[in-house]
């Protein structure tokens, strides 16, 4: 016998092991599972209804547990209360009456002095025009973004020394 010839053989071999899962998992196995029912439906609708239920209780425990590592989560990033009163974050309460459009630009109104419209820019937009900020004002938008969107890339840029502000260049 040849090389070839065992190597075809093997591969023919190979085939039919193919062939024979797929009609395994496409064909014979369901056929059973038809059979099995109709033997036996009682048995088999209680099967079933175990193996629902347990998928069920499956994706409820998954459920709690994003629930509670996200809980978890926001509460890591949402700032402690500070020991002192002239630490303490200004907070502005916006009327739950005014327009969508008039409540978002007083939550906007105490960083709008700094880069206009600055809660419609995008990072990238922000991180441009940082150097032209004292350090105090890129401060300030630290503050800002930690209190509202938290985005890193602004926050990583004011702590990066190439953007030392205005106040560098005097």
């Amino acid at each position: 016998m040849s090389v070839e010839t065992v190597s075809e053989q093997a591969s023919q071999e190979q085939r039919r092991k193919g062939i024979d899962a797929i009609l395994d998992r496409l064909l014979f196995a369901p056929l059973q599972g038809v059979i099995d029912a109709s033997a036996r439906p009682s048995e088999s609708a209680e099967r079933g209804r175990h193996r629902l239920h347990q998928q069920m209780r499956n994706a409820h425990q998954l459920g709690q547990l994003a629930v509670t590592m996200g809980a978890a989560k926001l509460r890591s990033r949402i700032p402690t209360p500070a020991s002192t009163p002239d630490a303490a974050p200004v907070l502005r309460i916006v009327d739950s009456s005014q327009a969508p459009d008039q409540a978002s630009e007083a939550a906007a109104e105490p960083i709008d002095h700094l880069m206009d419209n600055y809660d419609n820019l995008s990072a990238s937009q922000v991180i441009s025009m940082l150097s032209s900020l004292s350090e105090a004002e890129q401060e300030e938008i630290a503050r800002y973004e930690q209190q509202t969107r938290n985005r890193r890339a602004i926050l990583r840029a004011i702590e990066e020394p190439p953007h030392s502000g205005a106040a560098a260049h005097q």
